[in-house]
């Protein structure tokens, strides 16, 4: 990495260039989740899971989890009219178990589908996308 110093009166100015050849950009993304599963329906809570994602593949640790909700399938695999819901869990190392409560506010029918993002904002396909019709 090379870094650019600048002194400007009497003050020094560090400012990283992440242009350096030897440090490749990252354009993998995350791993499709293709095991979100709604395990159970309180009262007050839907308690989903699935296996974490990487964050080149199936690689690390991814960096944030988007779950999004829908009254229909075909908005849900639209993305940007879902609605973003609050509450995913930071992501672990992949291969390990997620577990995510979210407040059980929703009209029914409703759809959920969960993407990966990392760091480099690389982001995963939408993952199975799991109804709940009662």
């Amino acid at each position: 990495m090379k870094r650019l110093i600048i002194f400007l009166a009497g003050a020094i100015l560090v400012s990283s260039c992440h242009n350096d050849p030897l440090r490749p950009t990252d354009t993998t993304r995350p791993a499709r989740i293709d095991d979100l599963s709604l395990d159970s329906i309180r009262a007050e809570y839907l308690y989903f899971s699935w296996t974490a994602s990487g964050d080149d593949g199936e690689k690390g640790k991814a960096t944030y989890y988007d779950l999004r909700s829908a009254a229909d399938s075909s908005t849900l695999m639209n993305w940007g009219g879902a609605i973003q819901i609050q509450g995913e869990p930071v992501p672990a190392i992949y291969g390990s178990h997620e577990i995510a409560a979210i407040p059980n506010s929703f009209s029914f029918p409703r759809y959920f589908a969960v993407k990966v993002s990392d760091e480099s904002t690389n982001t995963s396909p939408i993952s199975n996308i799991v109804s709940l019709l009662q």
